[in-house]
């Protein structure tokens, strides 16, 4: 669904500047990139939710270590020093 939403807002953003067409449709463009963005970040963190099961299928003692892994890495990603 991301890249659904990706690809119409690329055809809204690549309409020249100047014309009617794209700034009717710039607010539609807004909100695609802005859902496919969330829909993006939503995929990822499914698809690291998914390793620590998969970890576990194999080495069941593993599996609770991938799972902090995980969780400490999603931690780093979502903080940033200004």
């Amino acid at each position: 669904m991301a890249v659904r939403y990706y690809n119409h807002a690329g055809f809204i953003v690549s309409m020249p500047v100047a014309s009617d067409e794209r700034h009717r449709w710039g607010p539609t463009a807004v909100a695609y990139l802005r859902r496919a963005g969330l829909l993006y970040s939503w995929g990822l963190r499914h698809l690291l939710m998914v390793a620590p099961l998969l970890v576990f299928i194999v080495y069941p003692l593993a599996g609770p270590v991938a799972a902090m892994l995980v969780l400490a890495a999603l931690f780093a990603f979502d903080r940033f020093k200004t």
